[in-house]
């Protein structure tokens, strides 16, 4: 971290605002939890707990830990990496980071968030300055620690999430014969029947849908407006980037590879060496 912060002074890079995401990392094996204790019995090492939860990458056979990133809002540059084993907004961390000023996704988990998203009415929100995007602003406190609480509504999540939806919904196709009997072998039916399958949804889950809760402890609205808090929460995608290129996938795309190789300027290829402009 020292030397990220030396070389972001030498470079004249601005960290008035940072952006950290976490993202989870599966790993083999048993991982026992062992610390180092010194002759007099006090803890020198302390590692963090590797256990199973919410699995990103469809393994929840697996054990996993945290890793937090912590890149500069001017140029997206590294800064700050640790390695943990909790999400950022918990009360716990809420309460330490009193002295800092932050924006952070609120977890759909959290009850209140969960009520929040179900019970704001669609004549609450308003049109954000970015395209897609309805706001609705809320006054909360959690654990201890008066907040503003932004309900975002995404047109295009709303689309994707009521689209998984109808998904639940099947049509089964019945055959029918007017005559009595069984019918011979090859005998195409007179008519079908139809009948809908289809998994009944709560009208709250509906009003979710579309929905993620943002958070900040920066009350005063002429400091950082209801609107600058969804825009500086969208200028996380540079750090969230920053894990997808560093994670194995199954399925990865084009962009996916070519943003492999953004970082490399120098090639050699059949004893030709090839380099950027």
């Amino acid at each position: 971290m020292k030397v990220a912060l030396q070389a972001s002074e030498i470079f004249g890079v601005k960290r008035d605002c940072l952006h950290l995401d976490s993202s989870s990392f599966h790993v083999h094996g048993a991982y026992l939890r062992k610390e180092t204790i010194d002759p007099e019995g006090k803890v020198l090492e302390k590692p963090i707990i590797i256990t199973h939860g919410y699995s990103q990458d469809h393994r929840p056979d697996l054990k996993q830990f945290i890793v937090n990133l912590m890149c500069s809002g001017d140029g997206d540059v590294p800064l700050y990496l640790k390695v943990a084993d909790a999400a950022l907004y918990s009360v716990d961390n809420i309460e330490s980071l009193a002295n800092l000023k932050w924006v952070s996704r609120v977890p759909a988990t959290i009850k209140d968030a969960e009520q929040l998203m179900a019970k704001v009415s669609e004549e609450a929100f308003i049109s954000s300055t970015l395209e897609g995007y309805k706001i609705a602003c809320i006054c909360n406190t959690y654990g201890g620690i008066r907040q503003r609480w932004l309900v975002v509504e995404s047109q295009a999540r709303l689309k994707s999430d009521l689209k998984q939806q109808l998904h639940q919904i099947e049509v089964k196709q019945i055959p029918y014969d007017n005559k009595a009997g069984r019918p011979t072998k090859g005998q195409e039916p007179d008519g079908c029947h139809y009948r809908l399958i289809a998994t009944l949804i709560p009208k709250q889950a509906t009003r979710r849908a579309g929905r993620f809760v943002l958070a900040t402890n920066i009350l005063e609205s002429e400091i950082l407006s209801w609107d600058e808090i969804l825009i500086k929460y969208k200028e996380q995608q540079s750090t969230e980037r920053g894990f997808l290129l560093r994670k194995p996938t199954s399925t990865p795309t084009m962009r996916w590879v070519f943003q492999c190789f953004q970082s490399i300027h120098l090639v050699i290829f059949n004893g030709l060496l090839y380099s950027s402009p």
